[in-house]
């Protein structure tokens, strides 16, 4: 009877670990948001690289100056992500495209290069 109680207690206890192990959590989404700045063109788009997928076309207005955008996306599976921007042009066709590196953080902001004599030419900046 002690062999039967202790296998059961084991098959159990292996049943718990299994779904323990089988239920791994899934990344929760993360809202991003900050600015970009093209150098000298108006901001047309910007496009959220994401890291762990679910990359897409992120909100944003300018005031004022059409420079300067405020952006903000929801990342479905959280991560880090890059920013592309298009500096000039349309929003169909970017004059220049500009890009970073890619950021964790909930909060980053980007200076882009859209002038070629410059040193970072299409490069984005992280200035915080």
């Amino acid at each position: 009877m002690k062999t039967k109680a202790i296998t059961v207690v084991s098959a159990a206890a292996l049943t718990a670990f299994v779904g323990v192990a089988a239920a791994s959590p899934a990344s929760a989404s993360t809202g991003v948001s900050g600015y970009v700045q093209c150098l000298t063109m108006p901001v047309e788009g910007v496009w959220i690289a994401a890291s762990n997928g679910g990359s897409g076309w992120a909100s944003w207005y300018t005031n004022g100056d059409p420079t300067y955008a405020h952006y903000s996306y929801n990342l479905p599976n959280g991560g880090s992500y890059a920013v592309h921007v298009g500096c000039g042009g349309s929003w169909q066709n970017w004059a220049v495209p500009t890009y970073s590196g890619y950021y964790g953080g909930t909060v980053n902001d980007f200076l882009c290069y859209d002038e070629p004599y410059e040193s970072l030419y299409k490069y984005c900046q992280h200035t915080n």
